[in-house]
């Protein structure tokens, strides 16, 4: 039996961790962990809500294991569930993603003296195999936003300036769902974003973006809602990051668009179209909100090979046949 099933106290981490720790010890550890996480300021709740899921699978590991104390574990043991997540049809980003959240927790764990040593500190995540975002060209995202498409929708205007927001300004969902009424200057066409490591930066839109903001606004928008988020759900409350993907999904496949279609993909195509618009490289960094140059540069290989594209449909001596 496990440690969730003897303790009937509601868990203050996700149902699906709690369940899967066996020993007391380890729930107060992550209990502990959680209450660390909540302390970082600049970590939004849904971040730290990741972090925790991370765990989950370790757990699952570590229950079908012989190790009783966390102090015990060594690099091959994380290597070991490394293996068993690979033979579990895991991918290899998924894999990488999960061995950042558990450096990180035994990093934490190794702080505060609960473990004697990181056993996952030396160990290298699996090689990634190089893929390209994948990016919707301009006419398939405005069939996405013709207004018949929105028809069964609850809150038609708010959905249309979500989508009309995230493709014109290239923020992540994560700060969309943090922005404010007071972040959004409709008349200059800039918002204001409060990115990752609580990083402020100026964002643009155009007249789409602003059309759909105020028609939401005077329209649809709960007035009475005590909340000052930009955008809210059908009761008042802030929309979760979940509400927006599951609407850009179902709006993509009312589109016809690809089924890989998702919220990132309108920052790629962001991206990518202000590249192929002539926009320069640094500006799209900044409107990103990236740290460093290299995490914009995948944007572009894209645009070479829309030039490549060009190139051998207008030269008239290296035309394919």
């Amino acid at each position: 039996m496990s440690y969730s099933e003897k303790n009937q106290k509601k868990p203050e981490i996700p149902k699906s961790l709690y369940e899967n720790i066996s020993q007391k010890i380890w729930i107060n550890q992550v209990l502990k962990y959680n209450q660390f996480l909540k302390n970082r300021q600049f970590l939004s709740p849904y971040t730290i809500r990741n972090y925790l899921t991370d765990l989950i699978d370790f757990f699952k590991f570590l229950n079908n294991s012989s190790i009783k104390s966390l102090n015990d574990l060594n690099k091959n043991h994380i290597r070991e569930y490394m293996r068993w997540l690979s033979m579990s049809n895991v991918s290899r980003k998924s894999i990488s993603r999960k061995l950042s959240s558990l450096k990180t927790f035994f990093s934490f764990l190794e702080d505060h003296n609960e473990i004697s040593h990181n056993p996952a500190e030396m160990v290298k995540p699996p090689k990634q195999d190089k893929k390209l975002p994948r990016v919707e060209n301009s006419q398939d995202i405005s069939k996405m936003l013709e207004k018949n498409s929105f028809h069964s929708s609850k809150m038609q205007l708010r959905n249309i300036a979500i989508i009309e927001v995230l493709y014109a300004s290239g923020i992540r969902v994560s700060e969309l769902t943090g922005l404010s009424i007071e972040d959004v200057d409709l008349k200059s066409g800039e918002i204001k974003v409060t990115g990752k490591g609580n990083k402020q930066r100026i964002v643009l839109i155009g007249k789409d973006a602003i059309k759909a903001i105020t028609e939401y606004i005077k329209f649809e928008r709960k007035t009475n809602s005590k909340s000052n988020y930009l955008f809210l759900n059908i009761t008042g409350e802030p929309i979760s990051v979940r509400s927006i993907q599951r609407i850009i999904k179902k709006h993509s496949q009312i589109a016809g668009l690809h089924e890989d279609f998702h919220t990132h993909t309108l920052r790629h195509s962001f991206a990518t179209h202000m590249l192929d618009g002539g926009a320069d490289i640094k500006v799209v960094q900044e409107l990103l909100g990236h740290s460093s140059p290299t995490t914009t540069q995948i944007y572009t290989h894209i645009s070479k090979e829309k030039m490549r594209e060009i190139y051998y449909s207008s030269h008239p001596r290296s035309k394919r046949n």
